[in-house]
């Protein structure tokens, strides 16, 4: 009994934090992909369309390559928001485990501006492919999710950011102006269904919970001049 207690302990632990093995991060393929999507229109319109290879088990075809990104940006995003406090407490007696915390989040603080960055550069060969709009409701939620988490944690405004090293801070930082980036990418490269398909659901999410309203404001003032891209309303 107690050892299977134990394993479902251990199972759940897994299922909750991301491994604090550092090898299992995507980091330097996601480099290789970012500098493939950033090299030309041409091939980040290739990995958008998730030519770059086929599903596992069979030729079917894989994932379209924002696809393959999202859960990655959600990944990143869990392990960015460990309950720091709880773990010190839970795990005080273990050496090392809490600089083992801290070198997860940095590793995946990396991950997500690599990820970021490609997202930025798909969006951009999308673009440049004539489209006139892009809807992708997962990637919507993803940096909806990652403007709450960031700046919920942006050091002055959450002690525990205060110590940590300033290499982190500042990548931490970079990660916020990239989720605004790859936001404001989407909005200015397709204006003409921005409006119903990305403003929306942004000011509806604003609306949900109070903390929701200062990241949704952020991700709003990055976007520019509003009057053209709010769908039009009867007065």
């Amino acid at each position: 009994g107690g050892a299977g207690g134990e394993h479902a302990e251990q199972a759940e632990d897994r299922e909750r934090f991301p491994p604090h093995d550092l090898t299992q991060l995507p980091l330097l393929a996601m480099r290789l992909l970012c500098r493939r999507a950033s090299s030309s229109a041409r091939e980040a319109l290739a990995v958008a369309l998730g030519e770059a290879g086929t599903a596992e088990g069979g030729g079917a075809r894989a994932r379209d390559g924002v696809g393959v990104l999202v859960p990655v940006l959600i990944r990143c995003a869990g392990a960015l928001n460990l309950n720091l406090e709880a773990l010190t407490l839970k795990l005080k007696d273990e050496s090392g485990s809490i600089d083992n915390i801290y070198a997860t989040q940095h590793a995946h603080a990396q991950l997500l501006e690599a990820a970021l960055q490609t997202c930025h550069h798909l969006l951009r060969g999308l673009k440049e492919a004539g489209l006139s709009r892009y809807r992708h409701s997962e990637l919507l939620h993803a940096l909806l999710l990652l403007a709450d988490r960031l700046s919920s944690s942006l050091a002055g405004l959450a002690p525990r950011l205060q110590g940590l090293n300033p290499e982190f801070r500042l990548l931490w930082r970079h990660c916020l102006a990239w989720t605004c980036r790859v936001f404001r990418t989407w909005v200015q490269s397709f204006p003409s269904a921005a409006g119903g398909q990305l403003l929306q659901p942004l000011l509806r999410h604003m609306r949900v919970l109070p903390w929701h309203f200062a990241p949704g404001l952020l991700l709003l003032a990055t976007c520019g001049d509003l009057e053209t891209l709010l769908p039009s309303a009867a007065h």
